[in-house]
């Protein structure tokens, strides 16, 4: 028998057993965490003003305002806390359908700073991770770090995954003990698959959004 991956798997624990027993749904997704480099839920406080944060869909809440717009409450939750996600109707335009059929998402917006006892969040916009890699008009910035000792082999491997497209791409490197980065004159485009190829080049990625 073929055996299930990690997020299918979850799925059907969540479904037979009402939770999840193999790992957490966030443990599929660390490469791309990682990329994203964002502050936990629980520390948004000390970021403060404009946040992005990311989490699993725990409830959502779909409310009608008085204008007869739909706007929705989501709770989502990280490895070490939980945010409420205010979604107006202008964002949840956007974001109802991928409500519906994601578990793990990425929030932009501003920190509701008065509420200080729980993390609530107006969202201007809301991602699915597993989705987001793939369109190439969410990342703003593309950083490579390279390792110190760079081959041909892997200039190639940059070249060939990232193709001429509208993202700025910047590279740091390594030369004579010292660190340099440089901002490339040509724009690049991406995939979930081309940054997993060059993340097994040991090339560390960060990403901007």
């Amino acid at each position: 028998l073929k055996e299930w991956d990690l997020t299918t798997k979850l799925e059907k624990e969540k479904q037979v057993l009402g939770l999840y027993v193999s790992a957490r749904p966030l443990d599929g997704y660390k490469p791309q965490l990682e990329w994203l480099g964002l502050s936990s839920f629980k520390n948004m406080h000390d970021v403060g003003g404009f946040v992005i944060g990311y989490g699993v869909l725990k409830s959502m809440r779909e409310i009608t305002t008085k204008k007869g717009d739909k706007m929705a409450f989501v709770q989502l939750e990280d490895y070490d806390g939980k945010a409420e996600i205010v979604v107006f109707p202008k964002p949840y335009q956007k974001a109802a359908e991928l409500l519906k059929q994601h578990t793990v998402f990425v929030v932009k917006g501003i920190l509701d700073e008065v509420t200080e006892k729980m993390c609530k969040i107006k969202a201007n916009e809301l991602y699915a991770l597993d989705k987001m890699f793939d369109d190439t008009s969410i990342l703003q910035k593309i950083s490579l770090t390279l390792p110190e000792r760079c081959d041909q082999e892997l200039l190639s491997a940059i070249k060939t995954n990232l193709t001429n497209g509208k993202t700025p791409l910047e590279l740091i490197f390594y030369e004579g003990g010292q660190k340099f980065a440089l901002q490339s004159k040509q724009k690049v485009s991406y995939s979930l698959d081309a940054l997993q190829n060059l993340h097994k080049h040991t090339i560390k990625i960060k990403v901007a959004l």
